[in-house]
């Protein structure tokens, strides 16, 4: 077990920096170890009572404002940027892995993090392995110029964003498919220029697989019970 500090620590050790007015330990609760950590993507007066009903020590937000009342001995975790930066479709080497695929280079930043990053594979993966893989993290995308799917696939682009100067960049840098969160119509030209496929998650699927790789990471590092939250 561990205090909600102690897991602030991990998560900034883990992710790195980020502005504490919307990252880390926003209230300190008791300081008691954690038995029961409750996850939720924003705060509201229902995930307060939720979090009440499972009788947690402590919450972890994505979005930590518009929290309703919760005992003081309850502490509150925000992971805003961080989880942005980190554990959505950007500079996410974990999502990589999963994919089947190792971070090599990055392009373009904000706030000090890679907006784009590349990702290779030694081997090529039929591009319906990637799908299969793609379904096990995301139930749903959207697919733009999708008469240019690759197969097989080397080179993919963990992106966070869908400028045209960014699109460029990952074609140079030989991806043949931009994985992103929101599809930007303002991007479109460059993206059938580049000859590659984009990839849309939608703007809360990424989000919530960053809350949910954080929630499994902590359960099985410091053995707290995690309980995930409707909102």
């Amino acid at each position: 077990m561990a205090t909600a500090a102690e897991l602030v620590h991990w998560i900034s050790t883990t992710l790195g920096d980020f502005p504490a007015a919307t990252n880390g330990l926003w209230r300190a609760g008791d300081g008691r170890p954690l038995q029961r950590l409750a996850v939720a993507l924003a705060g509201s007066e229902p995930v307060a009572e939720a979090a009440l009903s499972a009788s947690v020590d402590a919450l972890l937000l994505h979005r930590p404002w518009g929290l309703g009342p919760l005992p003081d001995a309850v502490a509150v975790i925000a992971a805003h940027e961080a989880l942005d930066a980190r554990l959505t479709t950007g500079h996410n080497p974990w999502l990589a892995a999963r994919l089947g695929f190792t971070l090599v280079s990055s392009i373009g930043e904000r706030d000090g993090w890679p907006l784009v990053a590349v990702a290779e594979r030694g081997d090529a993966m039929p591009i319906a392995a990637f799908w299969q893989r793609l379904r096990t993290e995301c139930a749903t995308w959207q697919l733009w110029n999708d008469h240019a799917l690759p197969t097989p696939l080397r080179c993919i682009a963990l992106a966070n964003a869908m400028r045209p100067a960014l699109v460029r960049g990952a074609a140079a840098a030989g991806a043949q498919l931009y994985l992103t969160g929101s599809l930007r119509p303002s991007a479109a030209s460059a993206l059938r220029e580049s000859g590659m496929v984009a990839v849309g998650l939608g703007h809360a699927p990424p989000e919530r697989w960053g809350l949910r790789w954080l929630a499994t990471e902590i359960a099985a590092r410091f053995e707290v019970a995690v309980v995930e939250l409707e909102e």
